[in-house]
């Protein structure tokens, strides 16, 4: 493989670490909606859930599981997140070491 070849690869890697991120930040995002949820639901007897157009009231109870299950779906993504972007920047380091190699 040329040095331009794993230039070119360095780009798509840092491609795909840009979307990465950007979805783990959406997720990130939705933990932080839910555990805020959460905090207000503590708080009052009175839930609401809102189905399609009309706003349903639902048991404290059904709308928290509803939330712990988000919360630990948004945690379980972030976590294969980050687990890709680790893999993905070693990719990006072992290649950048390989062209800088060559260059010398």
């Amino acid at each position: 493989m040329t040095a331009d070849d794993k230039i070119a690869q360095i780009q798509q890697i840092e491609q795909k670490l840009q979307q990465l991120l950007m979805q783990k930040h959406t997720y990130q995002n939705e933990l932080v909606e839910v555990e805020s949820a959460e905090k207000a639901l503590e708080d009052t007897k009175t839930a609401y859930r809102i189905i399609g157009s009309i706003m349903v009231e639902l048991p404290n109870e059904k709308i928290a599981e509803e939330l712990k299950e988000k919360e630990e779906e948004a945690k379980l993504r972030i976590k294969s997140l980050d687990k890709q972007e680790e893999s993905l920047r070693s990719q990006a380091k072992k290649l950048q070491e390989d062209v800088l190699k060559n260059i010398e």
